[in-house]
Formats: structure tokens, C-alpha cells, sequence
């Protein structure tokens, strides 16, 4: 039934992905800055896909309407989030490194396990974080906006996105 349930997702989280993917692309090539002010909108589009059951540009309106107006609250809980798992990854590499010491094979060791402890203990965490986030953002919506304008905002990105892969992929 679980798996059931998951794959139930799977063409939708894939499509979403795709959107946010080409979105993400067009506008970090137009400057740095606008791929970084639209990452941050869209950046909860995957809880609205599966919390809410919205689908492609849906979830990516969804997070723009729960992000509008408190991007700057966002953006310093992301990087909170950043800096905690930074510092967890630190850690554990250090302890890891003390542990293994050795030549070029404790090394790549070393580097396995911090991965896959780093791995196994922050994804949860950040996973976690950030649905306390979304959940709280959620709560303290007050009106829905009118996203035709945003909208179209995505899809001019979107076609920077693939115009520019595709004279990536032509070079």
C-alpha cells in the first residue's frame, strides 16, 4: 500500500522537479540574484505537491503565495538550517577523522562514512525543519494573492531555462 501510495506521486513530483529545475536554471542565468530570489519562492514546492495535492505550476504558486512577504524570515531559517548542518557535518568529519587515522584508504573511508552518517542524520533533520516551516508559513497565511503575474514570471524563466540548456547542450 505504501509504495502504492508513493508511486501515486512519482510523475508528479518528476514533472514539479523538471519545472522548478528549468525555472531554477533560467533565472541563475539571467544573474545570480534572480536564481536566488526565485529558489527561495519556490523553494517549498514539494510539500505543497505532496501535502496539499497541488501539481506542476500549482506547487510552485502555492510555495510563492506562502513565501511572499516573508522572504527574508525564509531566507535566514534556510540558512539557520545551512549553518546547523554545516556544523553536524563538521563534526562529524572530525570525529570520523580522529578515528580513522591512517593513509589514502582510511581516508576514503573516512569520507564514506561521513557521508553516509551525515547523510542518515541530516536529511531527517532537514526534512523535518523544513516541513515545521512550511507548516508555519502555512498557519499564518492571511489572504491568497493573485499569482497570474508570478505565474508568468515562471514560465519566462522556464524558457530562459531551456533555451539556454539547449545552447548548452549545442556547445
Amino acid at each position: 500500500d505504501q509504495y502504492r501510495f508513493g508511486f501515486g506521486y512519482f510523475w508528479s513530483v518528476i514533472f514539479a522537479g523538471i519545472i522548478a529545475a528549468l525555472v531554477g536554471f533560467g533565472a541563475t542565468a539571467l544573474l545570480i540574484v534572480p536564481g536566488i530570489i526565485i529558489g527561495i519562492y519556490i523553494s517549498l514546492y514539494s510539500y505543497a505537491l505532496v501535502l496539499d495535492g497541488k501539481k506542476g505550476f500549482s506547487a510552485l504558486l502555492e510555495s510563492y503565495d506562502l513565501v511572499r512577504g516573508r522572504w527574508i524570515p525564509v531566507v535566514g531559517r534556510s540558512l539557520f538550517l545551512g549553518l546547523v548542518m554545516l556544523v553536524v557535518w563538521v563534526i562529524i568529519g572530525t570525529i570520523l577523522s580522529i578515528v580513522g587515522l591512517g593513509g589514502k584508504d582510511a581516508s576514503r573511508a573516512v569520507t564514506g562514512l561521513v557521508n553516509i552518517i551525515g547523510s542518515a542524520v541530516l536529511t531527517p533533520l532537514a526534512v523535518g525543519y523544513s516541513y515545521r516551516m512550511y507548516a508555519s508559513l502555512k498557519s499564518l497565511r492571511q489572504t491568497t494573492i493573485e499569482l497570474k503575474k508570478f505565474k508568468n514570471w515562471l514560465v519566462g524563466f522556464m524558457v530562459v531555462g531551456i533555451v539556454a540548456l539547449v545552447v548548452l547542450l549545442i556547445t
